[in-house]
């Protein structure tokens, strides 16, 4: 196989033959990297034989393989001095997989021909390999202590059970306006949440859009999808061998680079902050410096930096030893300042996006969590070897809300595990919680529940506790107001933890300090964790007012801050205070805290806030932010009140609905009383988000714009709109549907008795899909309007299109103007009809059809208007109208 030989020893002295021979098997591989950036090669190429026009010899072609296997063959054959230059630079200044650097740097010299090779190498080339040598050392450090630190479960091996179990969350690349250039119209430049795109895999983030200059893969994610698991998977995959053609690998969590307050060096943060090589340091760093191609980067967690993004001139020669600080340091990487060309990971939440500098970003790609597919994957691996297993699956498939939930991968985990001691000890369906709250609740019992000997009552756990939950509890809240999410010995008692550390409540992990020494930290086993410990504590605390409560609770503060929300840790304190004023939370916080009426006073004072939310006209997240605190709530009343103020019509413009957006959004509609219009426009939604849209019949008008919306969201809508008795308007615009698509949702019109008009603009509609289409006013007594304009259509097409409408006795209005593709009918279009004639035919006989027809700019040609002529031929027309026809 290719890939052994690339491996074999290569003698420094080898004949002709037998180094073209090598050649000829490297040369495919070499080919396939250097496509990566074919204007990188071509400068490298055209610097090093400057009398050549290369364009002469590059090939008339889009396949960038073959002009770049021109380049390499012509420099080869006339220019072999230039070949082996251009060799040695690839060697140098390229991030090359190991199964092609070693063979690339073995051909290095000459013999009885221009191919032979000198086997003599220069003390430059000697300094190298050494370096080469202490790097590999270095490289195998790391990978025992990622290994040993990240280690995953794996079903295959029974040892490994206690570890964390993976399954790669679904990621949605993104595409944007790129310009590498810094000016302030790129700057400004935001995501574009309609240029969502195709599901990808980590391998594919690491495909360079540039050979030499850093590449910066931004990852976004909601709370607990999954960024930091998907950060430690690639790592733990590249210890194991995966991304080979990485040679280094450095993890930072900004939640700890949080702890430094000083000025620091480069080095010191490679070596102090992350490990410290065990030989020959300053020759590893020499490496890194030397060979920042092959080093990847990833800084976790950038919401929870307390520092800030300082988008400063890049310094020319940059000195190694000069100290700075965490922030100047992380901005001197991102732009390249420091070790350009190496590969940058970094995560957030899609809060810090919007004020987060674009424009030097290569790849930016959004961590959604889970999919129905990935659930069933996570609980056959939670449930391996477990009876349950059957059962569990059963259960979540036929609970869409459950199933919903378990979309995010933190959310998943606390469900498996509520569901494993539910389906044990009794029967899960009178006994599982509604909402996230309610599942962290149930998880705090259960995890103290499960180091218990025998069953014990919920009463008797939170007696037997109280003091060490409201400790926690505070913990917690003061790590928010301080925003941090680390803790020490000194805020951390030893009882308190033995408690949250035995029950899985608290994780334990070493800080990195300078000189390569260490300290204990403490952390919430999630930061939604945290600000769910925080938010019981403002409930059951005497100490914490009603006011004080409100304050923490503001939604609008919330909102206000969120440009420059850099370090603000509370996602979902307002979701888990919500949550907490439901009816069903009463009784345990009534028992954690011993006062009945102070609990209810304080649950009423978060519902009346959000009551005088709900009299706002919210928008788009904004709108669906309350609406998640309004299910939390489990109020009906609360939602009634909601629904009455929004208008009846919900407006979500340019960002991602979740599953678990759309659930919460129909509690609202369903229990709103009254009939609403939703719209969705440049909005990307799984197809899950559809289903939820069933279980409502208060819809009378939806509406979805989005360029990615084809015939399977067509095919998934179809079964939707088809029970939805009140509907009258849908709108499917500016998406890409075929005749599958159309056949689809044409059938499941024709179910929708209340339908009285269809939208499916800027579709690429070909003719024959429209005359389709025209029929429904045959098939549906209630359609008055049918708008398919701005699709695929020329004159020919114009002339089917009303050939096929005239026929059809149902429909009485037509509109068609050429040069802006405007086409619509309609039907019964009273005050289109003028003639008092016409109408009073029309009352008194139902044979006689009339129609009004415009017809505007179509650019008939001579041998057309005839064809037209024949087709308005009869009396059926009460009014044509022409423009520039």
């Amino acid at each position: 196989m290719p890939g052994q030989h690339l491996m074999q020893p290569i003698s420094f002295r080898m004949e002709s033959m037998e180094v073209q021979d090598e050649i000829d098997i490297i040369m495919p591989h070499l080919v396939d990297f250097l496509c990566q950036d074919i204007d990188w090669l071509i400068d490298k190429a055209q610097a090093l034989v400057p009398e050549e026009d290369l364009n002469q010899h590059i090939p008339i072609t889009n396949d960038d393989k073959d002009k770049i296997s021109a380049i390499l063959q012509m420099l080869q054959k006339c220019h072999p001095k230039a070949w082996k230059r251009l060799i040695d630079t690839i060697c140098m200044e390229c991030a090359l997989p190991m199964d092609l650097e070693v063979p690339l740097v073995s051909l290095t010299g000459e013999g009885s021909s221009e191919l032979k090779w000198n086997s003599c190498w220069s003390n430059n080339e000697n300094r190298q390999r050494r370096l080469h040598e202490y790097a590999e050392r270095y490289k195998q450090q790391i990978k025992e202590s990622l290994l040993e630190n990240y280690r995953f479960k794996d079903v295959r091996d029974p040892g490994g059970l206690c570890n964390p179990m993976f399954v790669e969350p679904l990621i949605k690349g993104a595409k944007m306006p790129k310009d590498k250039h810094r000016n302030e119209g790129v700057r400004e430049k935001t995501l574009v949440t309609e240029d969502i795109y195709d599901t990808v895999g980590t391998d594919n983030l690491f495909r360079r859009t540039s050979l030499v200059k850093t590449h910066v893969i931004l990852l976004m994610g909601m709370p607990g999808t999954g960024k930091t698991m998907l950060t430690r998977r690639i790592c733990y995959d590249w210890a194991g061998g995966k991304f080979n053609q990485i040679a280094l690998t450095f993890l930072f969590e900004f939640r700890q680079l949080n702890l430094i307050k000083r000025h620091l060096t480069l080095r010191e943060l490679l070596f102090d902050l992350f490990l410290m090589p065990a030989l020959f340091s300053d020759e590893v760093f020499d490496y890194i410096i030397k060979n920042p191609m092959k080093i990847l980067i990833i800084f976790d967690g950038l919401d929870e930096f307390l520092g800030h993004f300082t988008d400063n001139t890049p310094t020319a020669n940059y000195d190694f030893s000069q100290r700075t600080s965490i922030s100047q340091l992380f901005t001197n990487i991102l732009l390249g300042t420091l070790l350009q060309g190496c590969t940058v990971i970094v995560t957030c939440r899609p809060k810090m996006v919007n004020s987060f500098p674009l424009y030097f970003v290569d790849n930016v790609a959004e961590v959604l969590g889970f999919d129905k597919k990935r659930v069933e994957l996570y609980i056959d691996d939670f449930f391996y070897l477990n009876p349950l297993k059957d059962k569990v699956l059963s259960y979540v498939r036929d609970n869409n809300k459950l199933m919903h939930m378990c979309f995010v991968p933190a959310l998943c985990h606390m469900i498996c595990v509520c569901l494993e001691h539910l389906l044990n000890t009794s029967s899960a369906k009178s006994k599982l919680p509604q909402t996230m709250t309610q599942f962290y609740l149930k998880m705090l019992i259960i995890f103290i529940q499960k180091r218990k000997t025998q069953f014990t009552e919920e009463t008797t756990i939170i007696n037997e506790f109280r003091s060490l939950i409201l400790r926690l509890s505070s913990v917690a809240l003061y790590g928010l107001d301080n925003n941090t999410s680390v803790f020490y010995n000194e805020q951390i008692s030893e009882d308190l933890h033995s408690f949250a550390v035995n029950h899985g409540l608290l994780s334990v992990f070493q800080v990195k300090k300078f000189d390569s020494c260490t300290d204990v930290g403490y952390s919430f086993v999630h930061l939604s964790s945290q600000e769910f410990f925080a938010a019981l504590f403002l409930l059951v605390s005497e100490t914490i007012t009603e006011r004080e409560l409100q304050k923490k609770f503001s939604l609008k503060s919330k909102w206000a801050s969120k440009q420059n929300s850099t370090g603000e840790l509370m996602d979902n304190l307002h979701i888990f205070l919500s949550g907490l004023s439901s009816k069903d939370c009463q009784t345990f916080l009534y028992n954690l805290s011993g006062q009945k009426n102070m609990i209810l006073r304080k649950q009423d004072t978060i519902i009346e806030s959000l009551k005088r939310l709900a009299d706002t006209q919210l928008t788009g997240p904004k709108l669906i932010e309350l609406c998640h605190c309004t299910y939390e709530t489990q109020n009906e009343n609360l939602a009634r009140h909601f629904g009455k103020f929004t208008a009846m019509k919900y407006e979500l413009k340019n960002f991602r609905i979740s599953p678990v957006d759309m659930t919460s959004l129909m509690f609202v509609v369903k229990h709103g009383s009254c009939l609403v219009s939703l719209d969705f426009a440049g909005c990307p939604m799984e197809l899950e988000c559809l289903d939820v849209l069933g279980t409502s019949n208060d819809i009378q008008a939806l509406s979805f714009r989005h360029q990615k919306y084809g015939d399977s969201f067509a095919e998934a809508l179809s079964p939707v709109i088809s029970g939805m008795v009140n509907l009258k308007k849908i709108r499917v615009t500016a998406g890409h549907l075929t005749t599958d698509g159309i056949s689809a949702l044409s059938q499941s019109f024709l179910l929708c008795s209340a339908l009285q008009e269809i939208n499916l603009q800027n579709n690429h509609l070909k003719v024959e899909d429209m005359i389709l289409l025209t029929e429904l006013f045959l098939k549906m007594e209630e359609l008055r309007v049918l708008d398919l304009s701005h699709n695929d259509m020329n004159v020919m097409g114009i002339l089917k299109l009303l050939k096929s409408a005239v026929s059809s006795p149902s429909i009485t209005s037509i509109q068609i103007i050429g040069d802006t593709a405007k086409i619509i009918f309609s039907s019964n279009d009273i005050e289109v009809i003028s003639s008092p004639i016409v109408k009073k035919a029309r009352e008194e006989s139902t044979d006689i059809k009339v129609k009004r027809l415009s017809l505007e700019n179509c650019s008939l040609t001579s041998e057309e208007i005839p064809q037209l002529a024949e087709i308005l031929t009869g009396p059926q027309f009460s009014c044509v109208k022409y423009g520039k026809t």
